[in-house]
């Protein structure tokens, strides 16, 4: 897995896998703001900050009235907001989370988030090698334009 992104036009190339990485999250959720203000109509942003072959953590910044349309993930999700207002949806329950709330999905649960302020969040993947549930991967590809590095 390579330790660097390949980068875009308007982002860098940045170390995604390192013995240790370290993170301001104020000055990336800024950036995130900052590039998607440059680009007309993005409803969303995401970067993933690290990506190891059985974990992943993607900082994602979703504008007032977004929808991230229903993911399943086969592993399980860590969803922290940083900022604003979202409300996470499963067949079963809702949970609306502002700054500093924590939710936590088991693996193979369908989910949607709502994005009901503009918010900021780290969606947490914790993938296991299980036979049944390897070929699945989640990044900031997967949640926003800008995802892709």
């Amino acid at each position: 897995m390579p330790e660097l992104t390949t980068g875009t036009a308007t982002r860098p190339a940045h170390r995604v896998r390192a013995p240790m990485l370290t993170f301001s999250l104020a000055t990336e959720a800024f950036q995130l703001r900052k590039e998607a203000a440059a680009t007309l109509h993005q409803d969303r942003n995401a970067k993933t900050l690290v990506k190891e072959a059985d974990f992943s953590i993607v900082l994602l910044l979703m504008n007032k009235g977004c929808v991230l349309r229903q993911h399943v993930v086969a592993a399980e999700i860590a969803i922290q907001s940083l900022s604003g207002h979202v409300r996470l949806s499963t067949p079963e329950q809702q949970a609306d989370l502002v700054a500093g709330q924590l939710v936590v999905l088991d693996r193979g649960i369908p989910f949607s988030l709502e994005a009901l302020t503009e918010s900021n969040f780290i969606l947490t993947v914790a993938r296991h090698a299980l036979p049944e549930l390897t070929g699945f991967d989640l990044d900031a590809d997967d949640l926003g334009p800008e995802g892709r590095e």
